[in-house]
């Protein structure tokens, strides 16, 4: 238990809205796109962030594990959207998809510290 008005120690998981699974998602993406960031620091990877459907098909594997329901891919933009709303994740980039008929990819980094 902490103090009064004292903050809890920092821990891995940054939890915005516990028991729901729409903090699971926006819990999951801040954690993904974390350590996206973490392995583009150390050259591992050649993108800072992650595009929308390369986060959703990520998460529709955690989910599976957790044993939530991912939810539909216009959910998962939703979320997304109201996080860079929020100011807790920017887009940086927008690349052509490998295949012509595919949307263009939109990349999103996280901006907390």
């Amino acid at each position: 238990m902490t103090e009064k008005g004292a903050k809890p120690a920092a821990t891995q998981d940054i939890i915005l809205s516990p028991g729901r699974v729409g903090s699971a998602k926006r819990n999951f993406i801040l954690e993904y796109l974390g350590k996206c960031k973490e392995a583009y620091d150390r050259r591992e990877r050649r993108e800072e962030g992650e595009y929308v459907q390369g986060l959703y098909n990520a998460w529709k594997h955690h989910s599976q594990r957790l044993g939530v329901p991912a939810g539909t891919p216009t959910a998962f933009r939703q979320v997304i959207h109201n996080m860079k709303k929020e100011g807790i994740i920017e887009h940086y980039a927008t690349r052509p998809a490998e295949k012509n008929h595919f949307w263009d990819r939109n990349y999103y980094r996280v901006t907390l510290e």
